[in-house]
């Protein structure tokens, strides 16, 4: 509830143009952004291009076909029928059956092909796992951006009706999802007090978090989409302090440390403190 609040608190400031973007932004520390334009082609460039169904393999031929369907979509509606998809794809439409059961996996394909693509490009950085948790969180949500701004029209149009409000079990939230919690449970600074919650709900949270991002960037009018880079930077500092800070872990320690040394009372039955009472009693017999 906090993050969740905090998040709504961060993203009106962005909204009312109250917010902080430092001037060495891009020239971060340990910060990667990634950019596939050149590298890849639009959605409504493929119009006429072949394929077969032997020089690509089946997830390539998915991406591919999911990228013509999102250019349909956009540039002919009452066009975009599985039969329309199949010509411009050069396939028959028995075969794009046998890869989508309809037009609307297409489209939940389209976002989660991102997902595996950004893993893809994390996988040929050096000491990726290395990056503290904070650049890895805004590694994410820059690259994520940045590949659907590519097709910023089709993402606007479909991104919050089709997945966001879907994201309990969208594929591209569950990605999401997956990533953060190799992210977390891969990081050795991350608290022990902070392990104890990092449950299935916590990352399920955490992703409605990038979800929540992911709306407020495509709504985002800002010059250069200022305020949504802010806010990334800012969201993912917060997580990284939330999930770091060893405060409690400390206190705890000193906390058992006194109480064990006697300089500190507590009188109460509880397993626990029994067991460590007892630990520091069999110290005592073995000294």
């Amino acid at each position: 509830l906090m993050g969740c609040s905090l998040f709504r608190l961060i993203a009106k400031s962005m909204q009312s143009g109250l917010y902080f973007l430092p001037t060495n932004f891009i020239k971060e520390p340990n910060t990667v952004k990634f950019s596939s334009h050149g590298s890849k082609q639009k959605c409504g460039d493929l119009t006429g291009q072949k394929m077969t169904m032997t020089n690509q393999t089946e997830y390539e031929q998915k991406v591919f076909i999911a990228d013509i369907a999102a250019g349909l979509y956009l540039s002919d509606r009452d066009g975009w029928t599985m039969q329309a998809i199949a010509q411009q794809a050069g396939l028959e439409t028995s075969e794009l059956f046998l890869l989508y059961p309809n037009k609307m996996a297409m489209l939940h394909f389209w976002y989660e092909a991102k997902i595996h693509a950004y893993r893809q490009m994390i996988n040929e950085i050096e000491d990726f796992d290395e990056l503290r948790l904070s650049d890895k969180l805004l590694n994410l949500l820059l690259s994520i951006t940045d590949m659907f701004n590519e097709n910023k029209i089709f993402v606007e149009d479909t991104f919050r009706a089709h997945v966001f409000q879907n994201h309990t079990w969208h594929p591209f939230s569950s990605e999401i999802k997956n990533l953060l919690k190799d992210f977390i449970e891969g990081d050795g600074r991350v608290s022990g007090f902070a392990s104890i919650f990092l449950w299935d709900e916590t990352y399920a949270f955490l992703s409605k978090e990038i979800m929540h991002f992911l709306l407020f960037w495509s709504r985002d009018n800002s010059e250069r989409q200022e305020k949504s880079e802010a806010l990334a930077m800012k969201l993912s500092a917060f997580i990284e302090d939330m999930l770091y800070n060893r405060m409690v872990d400390s206190g705890f320690d000193l906390a058992k440390f006194l109480w064990q040394e006697g300089v500190i009372k507590v009188d109460v039955n509880i397993p626990f403190v029994g067991r460590v009472k007892s630990g520091k009693n069999q110290e005592s017999n073995n000294g």
